[in-house]
């Protein structure tokens, strides 16, 4: 009876490990995601009254967003 529960703890610690993983990767991907988008606005936001100064900078973030959805591998 011991070994069974130690075996069934042993499978929920896995469980739960393997959980706590895929939580950290899809904050971590949310994080990534924002910050590119953050990344925009303020280049938007700090140039004020010229907004064709901070082009090159938006424009950047526009193509590190596109090469990051052509280089993700397809999903299943």
């Amino acid at each position: 009876m011991s070994s069974l529960r130690d075996e069934l703890r042993g499978e929920m610690l896995a469980l739960r490990e393997e959980l706590v993983e895929a939580i950290r990767d899809a904050q971590t991907k949310l994080l990534r995601a924002f910050h590119g988008y953050a990344t925009s606005v303020a280049a938007r936001i700090s140039v004020g009254a010229s907004p064709a100064a901070a082009f090159p900078t938006r424009l950047a973030a526009r193509e590190d967003r596109v090469l990051a959805l052509e280089t993700r591998p397809p999903r299943p």
